[in-house]
């Protein structure tokens, strides 16, 4: 991979944590073995992001608005829809993802690593012990952070992978309190700051595309249940008023509760669009007959709901 020209390591658009940690970690594993490597984003960092950077005094990735003329190496996604704008425009010279393998063309397809894992933080974790790159701990932390962040806390699609990388990644980190620190983590997701309504919409939003039809799912986090459901009110709204803009079939957002007490955790979708909440009452029967699907736990986006949609779309 190496070049003269400089390589950008990027995540996804709306990055969250484990897209950017996987972009810094990365890209400084190039940078140890010679390659001029540098992380870089579509946009600034969420709060749980920024949160991290700040405890490990890391900075921010540099932003990139159009991906065109660049070489690029994409972490934690492989299609068009989800990647920086211009990316079709761009040299992709690699993938590491922990999802199914989208439609980015790539210029060697042996520069692609793809593997199941709770986050791809995960993958990016044993490139550092495939190349033997010894890991700072500020590179522990911000990986360390990734699979906290995607597998809530190593309770959700957690692999044998991320057990391993968690365990040696919360020595290096040299963080006595992981409960404490992922409680912050959390805490600082949900508060979303300054963010207007339409950012916070956009802040975890992607775009899926199968067999013709395209959905979206806007992911937010809240820390109560009075909370999800006047968070989820207003992110109806923004779906509502943005909904021609987004040149999709059907849009879906997601509210998570993080609640502590676990009697709480209950997961909120919504539905817009041509038909969107019969089809999804279709997959999980559990529509309150006004605007909420409610779950009895928090699922996941990437193994759970964005495979059930798919699966339902090739079939109709």
């Amino acid at each position: 991979m190496e070049s003269k020209q400089d390589i950008y390591v990027t995540g996804h658009r709306n990055p969250d944590t484990d897209s950017v940690a996987c972009a810094i970690a990365y890209a400084y594993l190039l940078r140890q073995t010679g390659v001029n490597a540098t992380a870089a984003s579509s946009g600034p960092v969420n709060q749980e992001t920024q949160f991290v950077l700040d405890y490990f005094n890391i900075p921010a990735p540099v932003i990139i608005d159009h991906a065109e003329g660049k070489k690029f190496i994409l972490v934690d996604h492989s299609s068009y829809a989800q990647a920086m704008k211009g990316m079709d425009q761009a040299e992709v010279i690699g993938i590491i993802d922990h999802h199914q393998i989208g439609d980015v063309e790539v210029v060697n397809q042996g520069n692609i690593i793809d593997a199941p894992a709770g986050a791809a933080s995960t993958l990016v974790f044993l490139q550092y012990q495939t190349h033997g790159v010894v890991i700072p701990r500020d590179m522990a932390g911000i990986m360390l952070a990734g699979i906290l962040s995607d597998t809530r806390n190593m309770k959700r699609n957690v692999t044998k992978e991320d057990q391993d990388a968690y365990e040696k990644l919360v020595e290096i980190a040299q963080i006595k309190d992981i409960d404490a620190f992922y409680r912050n983590m959390s805490g600082a997701i949900a508060s979303y700051g300054n963010l207007c309504d339409k950012d916070i919409f956009f802040s975890d939003y992607k775009k899926y595309e199968t067999d013709g039809k395209t959905f979206c799912i806007s992911v937010v986090n809240a820390v109560n249940e009075e909370q999800c459901r006047e968070l989820g009110d207003r992110m109806y709204a923004v779906l509502i008023e943005e909904f021609e803009n987004l040149k999709t079939d059907m849009g879906f957002i997601i509210i998570n509760n993080l609640s502590d007490d676990e009697k709480e955790n209950k997961m909120y979708m919504m539905a817009y669009g041509n038909h969107a909440e019969e089809f999804l009452n279709g997959i999980f029967h559990n529509y309150d007959g006004e605007r909420y699907f409610v779950f009895a736990e928090n699922l996941s986006r990437k193994t759970t709901i964005v495979p059930a949609i798919m699966k339902v779309c090739r079939h109709t």
